[in-house]
């Protein structure tokens, strides 16, 4: 499981590390760089083992505190004790204990000892239930942001080793807790985001519909929530990645209603990179979904003025999206291609093949009556243009639309109309250019098309000039 996002966070939010004076409490220098052998490190075990059954907070934080100071440095390996002394759970019932020292020094250990490649100790912790252990234990200390920072961390090192546990982080038992988490004005906004970000990265997950559920469940409260207009972003997010088929985008947005907190959202919201993240979850549901559901569409296409090359690839993409799905008549004013036809003039490349995807699309999906509509822009112009891609799959994807539009009906007006248009804006020299280029399935392909194709001509052409 990937949590950079988590990482990133966490590096700007821990705040305390263990000093190495509390390494050092008991003349086991963990700074110097010797490792330390396996028979001390288990004789700091069995002091702890004897301090809690003496119930001695003390000499425990004093222990722990040594025995982190070695995890931070080195791998605390396996050992015969561990499991038959029963020290995961030992160490878990601590977690119990209500005392901000005694928990704090406890949390601070498992992330040392757990932030290791393969570490030999997790499948203990795991056994007893460490996720659940960490989550209710922490519900003691919801005024306390290093604390539950903190625990995050663990779950996180955990997450990396094992991603099936991860699916007891969304336990209906904890909604609760991570609403006020994420509700707790007394935490930083970083911090809550970053803790949100595992619900982002488990909806990747492979999740039970009790499990989607109580994602959606968060996600709409959140949704709902205007004082948590700083996670919206995360949320669109999570919808994004939730929506995997149309089985699922359909359950979400119809079924669930999603398609309405995200219409609201869109229709009363200025911030772009919130408008984007509603129109990822649009263009995600499209892609899998022929069903129209009711959107501000007029505003996402007057949105394509927004100086934002993100925002506006991000609609291009839905756009084309609902053209595949067959929608165009039905959701756009064909006026809407003078606006693609503005856009093309000053954006950067990514935009412009975006759009020439969108016209492509209109070109593979519409019928002869709508294609007319094209002629005034002269989009074969910008066809031409965009031949110089190093992109085989968007070369391809040219050749292919400029070959549909000088094949529209070539025996009638106003269709041989682009072949006018094809040899204006100088697509033979081009072609004859890309047939003697070093890229060999470009040159290949654009052959291939002069001696096929350009056979096609229609003879009533030149009387257009």
């Amino acid at each position: 499981m990937n949590i950079n996002a988590f990482q990133e966070n966490l590096s700007e939010l821990r705040r305390h590390r263990i000093t190495e004076e509390a390494m050092t409490l008991t003349g086991l220098d963990t700074a110097k760089k010797e490792r330390i052998p396996q028979n001390l490190i288990i004789s700091k075990f069995h002091d702890f083992y004897n301090f809690f059954n003496q119930k001695n907070l003390n000499g425990m934080m004093k222990t722990i505190n040594i025995l982190s100071g070695i995890a931070k440095k080195q791998i605390i390996y396996d050992f015969d004790e561990f499991e038959t002394f029963n020290l995961a759970e030992i160490f878990i019932k601590v977690l119990y204990i209500h005392n901000h020292q005694i928990h704090i020094t406890i949390i601070r250990f498992l992330v040392y000892l757990f932030q290791h490649d393969e570490p030999p100790l997790l499948k203990y912790f795991v056994e007893k239930g460490i996720i659940n252990s960490l989550l209710f234990s922490v519900q003691k200390y919801l005024d306390n942001e290093e604390i539950v920072l903190e625990t995050f961390h663990i779950i996180y090192e955990i997450a990396l080793e094992k991603s099936d546990v991860m699916h007891q982080f969304v336990k209906f038992q904890f909604l609760d807790l991570f609403l006020l988490i994420f509700r707790n004005d007394s935490f930083s906004k970083s911090m809550r985001i970053a803790i949100f970000n595992f619900l982002t990265e488990l909806a990747e997950e492979e999740l039970s519909y009790e499990e989607l559920d109580n994602i959606l469940m968060i996600t709409r409260n959140i949704l709902e929530d205007h004082q948590l207009i700083f996670l919206w972003e995360s949320a669109f997010d999570t919808l994004f990645s939730l929506i995997a088929d149309q089985k699922t985008a359909q359950y979400i947005m119809i079924e669930k209603d999603f398609c309405s907190i995200c219409n609201d959202i869109f229709s009363n919201c200025s911030e772009n990179e919130i408008l984007t993240s509603v129109i990822s979850v649009l263009s995600s549901y499209f892609h899998y979904s022929n069903t129209i559901i009711p959107f501000n569409y007029e505003k996402m296409l007057g949105c394509l003025s927004i100086l934002n090359d993100k925002y506006i690839c991000v609609t291009l993409k839905t756009i084309s999206n609902i053209i595949v799905q067959g929608h165009i008549k039905e959701l756009f004013d064909m006026k809407f291609l003078g606006a693609l036809k503005s856009n093309l003039q000053d954006q950067s490349y990514n935009v412009k093949q975006e759009i020439l995807y969108v016209i492509g699309n209109i070109i593979r999906n519409i019928g002869s009556d709508y294609i007319s509509n094209l002629i005034q822009y002269d989009f074969m112009d910008d066809f031409i243009q965009m031949l110089d891609t190093q992109d085989l799959k968007f070369f391809n994807f040219v050749i292919g639309i400029i070959t549909k539009l000088l094949r529209s009906n070539v025996k009638y007006d106003p269709f041989d109309i682009f072949w006018i248009q094809f040899e204006q804006n100088n697509g033979v020299e081009k072609m004859q250019e890309l047939a003697f280029s070093s890229n060999g399935e470009m040159s290949e392909r654009a052959e291939r098309f002069l001696n096929k194709l350009y056979s096609l001509r229609p003879q009533n052409t030149a009387d257009h000039y």
